[in-house]
Order: structure tokens, then C-alpha cells, then sequence
């Protein structure tokens, strides 16, 4: 009798915990409309994107993979961009898609969400947090129809074709964008199971800091000259005149092949210079001045540093040519100095990551990143250009370049409320 009632009792917890999850499926004959909300179950509000052209609900091929329990798809007719036709970069809230085939997902409280989809390889596969535009793809798990755990690569995509279910958890009130950059996502409904999240803080970055003033190593020239797809230009001393002389001022290095958060290689061998980091660039190039600086020339393009634990502290250095100009900084607070400069010149920045994953630093406007470091001081800075001789301000903190906090009779170069400051 009591292995009766002990048996009853597993199939009536059993039973309990199926019960939390909640499932939506794509109705048949249904056609979504731009913006369409739907309460899809209790605990989670659907919305599919403004999209010119949702197509009428379908089933897979007779050889395509399917799904048991979500028999039909919808698929738009438009990649997804944001308002200023731009490509989503993680971390910059501008590019977050404002229109074409995306979905989101806003839960009533924390849990998990099991998304069922089609996705297309080599296309960027994204789930972005709407308050920051962070890119939780790189922590979700991917299960195709068969049971088989399909991995994303560094710039989160499949090799081949994929129809299976995206896991990845859920936070109470923020919304879950979840589409493909330059590419369709078929969609064909989704599992929720309610319950806390318990948070992952990560391990600590190890301490490294690049210096974009110094010159590229003996290797990577040797891999550089033998890729094609680089290209080595001289930059030469400028007269009063503003035309070239002979004297060669330095030779910049240029990448010709487009970046999606994937480290900087050279004939199959990430570069020393850039070892450890991802980029973005939206001009197809990625350039370096040899013992210059690294430049982005446009919105959005910015270095990536991927496994980065909650409080770890990342700092940089960049230089700007005029005002209004600087980074916007993805999963990470700036806790001292602006990432937005004022007027001409170079700053400083520190910042604290908020959660595990990647910090990214997207450009806005023209920028020159001059160093970087995640757990440990920026290099010593040389031949300093465009400093301002100010006095101290009082009411601000001040910092030497150590970052180590200075009081009002402290000479030499610190950071005052962002900026370079030269106390004599």
C-alpha cells in the first residue's frame, strides 16, 4: 500500500511540474500583422515584427525536419534593420531591429523559453535584451529535432541549416528580440517553463591590455604579407602645403574582408595585436596605423571582449577630431570618465560589467582607439596629442593614468571628468 501511495505521489508531482509549462503554437491559416500582439500563454506576451509582408501560416516540406508539437511556421519578407537601416551591433541600442521578421518575448516572471525555429547557416542568429541590447545567443542552447546539440559559432551562426529549439532564460519584464541579421527566421511557436534564475556571474577576466600605439610583432607583418585579402599602404609626413613628402610617417594596415564579432586574423592566425577580441565593422575594412592607433571610421564598428565576468573592470584610452564622439558600451556602466568626448581630443574611460558575457564598444561617429584593458591599468600613454592645459576642478575626482586617485597638488597627466589634463 505504501509503495501504492509513494508511486501515486511521483505521478501527481510529475504531473504538477508538466503543468508549469506553457506552450504556444502557430495556428493554422494564420496570417500575423505588423506589430501583432499576442497574449500567447499566461505568463508570456508574444509580438511579431513590422514586417511588410507575413506570410500565411505553413508546414515544413515532406523531407524538411519538423516539430511534434508545432505542426506550422510563419516566416516575413524583410531582414531585420534599425531605424536607420542598420544591421544590429550587440550592445548599441540604435541598431536594435525596428523593423522586418523578428519576434519578442516579454515574460510575467523568470523561466526559461525553449523558441522553436528555422534557421538559416551563415546568417547571425540573435536574442537581444531590449533595455540594453546585450546578445544573450552566445548562452543559449541549441537542440535540433533529432536531440542533437547544434553549437554557434563565434559570430553566432550554424554551419548548416538548423530547425530544432533555442533555450536560453528569461528575466521578469524585459523583453527578448529573437531574429537573424540579413536573413528570414521561421518561427513556429514556443515552450515556457516558470522558476528563478539563478544568476551566473562568470569567472574573472584574466588581467590583458592591448596597446594600439605600439607597432605590429614580427609575425603578424609575416602573416599580414601573406594574405591577400590585406592590403599595406604608406602614409607619408605631410608639408605646410598639405601634400606628401618622401619621409614616411607610418604604413597602415587595412583588412579588406568584413568583421560580425570575430576575432582579426592574417592568413589563418589571430593577429598579437588584437589577440583575445572580437570586432565588429560595418565599411568592410578593419585599419591600423602602425604605432598610431586603431581607427574606426564610422557607426558601430568597435571591438568586442568576450568572457567577461559580472565587475570586472574594463578601461580605454581613444582620440577624437571633433565633438559628439566616442563609443556607446554594451553590458558595461561607466563608472568614471564619458565615453562620449566634448571636444577634440583624448579620453579616458573606465567601466564595470554588469553580467557575464561579452563588453562590446561600438563606435559612434569617427574614433581612434588607442588602448584597452580589462582587469588591470591602460599602458602607459606616449606622445599624448590634443591634451587640454586646464586647471583642476575641484569639485571632480582626479585620477593619474595608473587610474589611482590623485589629490589638488598632484603635476603631471591625469583624468579629470573624462578628459587628459596636464598640471604643470
Amino acid at each position: 500500500m505504501k509503495k501504492i501511495f509513494t508511486l501515486i505521489s511521483m505521478a501527481l508531482m510529475a504531473m504538477g511540474v508538466n503543468a508549469q509549462t506553457e506552450s504556444y503554437a502557430v495556428p493554422e491559416e494564420f496570417t500575423p500583422t505588423s506589430n501583432q500582439v499576442v497574449e500567447a500563454t499566461a505568463s508570456v506576451k508574444l509580438e511579431y515584427g513590422n514586417d511588410s509582408g507575413w506570410k500565411k501560416s505553413g508546414r515544413p516540406g515532406e523531407s524538411d525536419p519538423k516539430f511534434e508539437e508545432f505542426p506550422y511556421y510563419v516566416v516575413g519578407a524583410d531582414n531585420p534593420k534599425s531605424s536607420a537601416n542598420k544591421n544590429f551591433t550587440p550592445g548599441n541600442t540604435a541598431t536594435l531591429p525596428a523593423v522586418g521578421t523578428t519576434y519578442s518575448f516579454t515574460p510575467s516572471q523568470d523561466g526559461s523559453l525553449e523558441v522553436a525555429v528555422k534557421l538559416n547557416s551563415g546568417k547571425n542568429f540573435y536574442i537581444a535584451g531590449i533595455s540594453d541590447a546585450y546578445n544573450y545567443s552566445g548562452d543559449a542552447v541549441l537542440t535540433n529535432t533529432v536531440g542533437e546539440t547544434v553549437e554557434l559559432s563565434a559570430s553566432f551562426t550554424v554551419s548548416a541549416n538548423f530547425t530544432g529549439y533555442v533555450k536560453f532564460d528569461v528575466k521578469k519584464g524585459e523583453t527578448y528580440v529573437v531574429f537573424c541579421s540579413g536573413s528570414k527566421l521561421s518561427f513556429f511557436g514556443f515552450k515556457f517553463t516558470p522558476g528563478e534564475v539563478v544568476e551566473d556571474t562568470g569567472t574573472p577576466h584574466d588581467p590583458q591590455a592591448w596597446d594600439f600605439t605600439s607597432t605590429l610583432s614580427d609575425a603578424d607583418k609575416t602573416n599580414i604579407a601573406a594574405d591577400t585579402d590585406w592590403k599595406i599602404s604608406n602614409i607619408y609626413v605631410k608639408d605646410a602645403d598639405g601634400n606628401d613628402t618622401e619621409e614616411l610617417k607610418t604604413q597602415m594596415y587595412e583588412y579588406t574582408q568584413k568583421f560580425q564579432g570575430v576575432p582579426v586574423t592574417a592568413n589563418g592566425q589571430e593577429l598579437d595585436l588584437t589577440k583575445g577580441l572580437k570586432f565588429t565593422t560595418g565599411a568592410s575594412k578593419f585599419q591600423y596605423y602602425d604605432g598610431e592607433r586603431l581607427a574606426h571610421g564610422g557607426n558601430g564598428h568597435g571591438p568586442i571582449i568576450p568572457d567577461c565576468a559580472k565587475d570586472d573592470v574594463v578601461k580605454i584610452r581613444f582620440k577624437v577630431s571633433d565633438s559628439g564622439r566616442g563609443f556607446e558600451v554594451g553590458n558595461a556602466e561607466v563608472t568614471d570618465g564619458n565615453l562620449i568626448a566634448e571636444e577634440k581630443g583624448t579620453f579616458e574611460a573606465t567601466m564595470t560589467v554588469k553580467k557575464k558575457g561579452e563588453v562590446t564598444l561600438a563606435s559612434v561617429t569617427g574614433v581612434d582607439i588607442l588602448a584597452l584593458a580589462v582587469n588591470t591599468d591602460l599602458p602607459v600613454a606616449t606622445g599624448i596629442s590634443g591634451v587640454n592645459n586646464i586647471s583642476v576642478e575641484t569639485e571632480a575626482p582626479a585620477y593619474n593614468l595608473a587610474g589611482q586617485k590623485v589629490g589638488k597638488n598632484f603635476k603631471g597627466i591625469m583624468i579629470q571628468n573624462g578628459k587628459k589634463v596636464v598640471i604643470k
